[in-house]
Formats: structure tokens, sequence, C-alpha cells
């Protein structure tokens, strides 16, 4: 049974540069695929010394085969039938991140939302804009309490406690970052509300 195929889409030549398929019609031959749409009744594989695949069918093709191997690698098949491609080179945020620490995090952050005259501060506020050099002298400040905590000096500690201690590099640490990519990307237009 003849099988219809759009050459070009397939990309064979991109998988495979050594094979130049033969397409052949009742009306007129195809060399290499040039994105007509064909129906595909043999192959003809001039490069290859293994006579295997001299004039094979779509079925029988090893190199045809071995192509459809290729592309299954690249597509996860689930249980219900779904199917999606693979997670190769994506970033996997689910499993670099801990829901503990930043269920912590954010406590620290809501904790810390409240100012002087008792109003709240929105959640986005540091990212207005604070420099790096504040970012880096307050990072330090909670840097030695993590530190003293660390080797059993609480009463050195500014803040003896060493959550919060963490919490805070982890805003300061943040925060500098954040400072730095705007910089590196210049998107300093960003929508926050100041």
């Amino acid at each position: 049974m003849e099988t219809l195929i759009d050459a070009w889409s397939q990309g064979w030549d991109n998988y495979h540069p050594q094979w130049r398929c033969k397409y052949l019609t009742s009306s007129r031959n195809c060399e290499g695929g040039r994105g007509e749409l064909h129906a595909i009744t043999n192959c003809f594989h001039p490069q290859q010394k293994d006579q295997s695949y001299w004039n094979c069918t779509p079925e029988t093709c090893p190199l045809m085969q071995q192509m459809k191997e290729e592309d299954m690698a690249k597509v996860r098949i689930f249980d219900t039938g779904a199917a999606r491609d693979t997670e190769d080179g994506k970033l996997d945020y689910e499993g670099f991140l801990s829901g503990r620490v930043l269920k912590r995090y954010a406590e620290y952050m809501h904790k810390h939302r409240t100012q002087a005259d008792g109003t709240q501060r929105d959640s986005d506020n540091w990212q207005c804009g604070i420099p790096r050099s504040a970012y880096m002298k307050s990072k330090w400040r909670h840097f030695m309490d993590t530190f003293l905590l660390h080797r059993g000096l609480p009463h050195l500690a500014t803040v003896p406690d060493l959550e919060e201690s963490l919490c805070a590099e982890l805003f300061n640490t943040m925060g500098y970052l954040h400072e730095l990519l705007k910089e590196r990307d210049d998107e300093n237009d960003e929508t926050v509300s100041c």
C-alpha cells in the first residue's frame, strides 16, 4: 500500500545527508525530496553499500525505521495516550526549588512588609530599585549573624535567629542579582508599583 508523505517537511536529508531517496510516481520521478506530496513506492540509496537499502519500501526501509526511532525518542507518551516532547534542555523549576524554603522566605518577606509608620509596602516594592552597594552591606551584616549562630555564638549576633538571618541573606542575594540582571538586560522599564 502506498503511503503519502511530505518529503520536505520530514526533513530526511537533514537526518541523513548520505541518503538521497528517489520518489517514484506514475507521472514523474523526484530526486531528494523537493516538497511535493508523492506516493512513495520504493527508495533508492546510491551511497549505501549494503544492498538491503536498495529499492526498499517505506515499510522495510532501514533508514526510515531509524528516523522513526529517533523521532520517538524525543516524545513522551503518557499512560493516558497524551504525547508531549521530552524535558531535555528545559529548566526544572519544580526540582530546583524547595517548597519549604520558598514558604519560609515568603513568611519572612510578609513579616517585614510593615514599615515604621505602620503602613504595608507592596510585596514587590524592593523591585523598584535598591543600589547594589546597599544590598551588599546588608548581606554582610546578615551573613555575620548566620556565621555567629552557626559557630554557636548567638550572644554576639544582632538577630539571634538562624532562619531569619538566612532569609535576610536570601533577600539581599536576590535583590543584588535582580539589579545585576536589570543592568545586563537593560530592563529598567519593568512594571512595578513604586
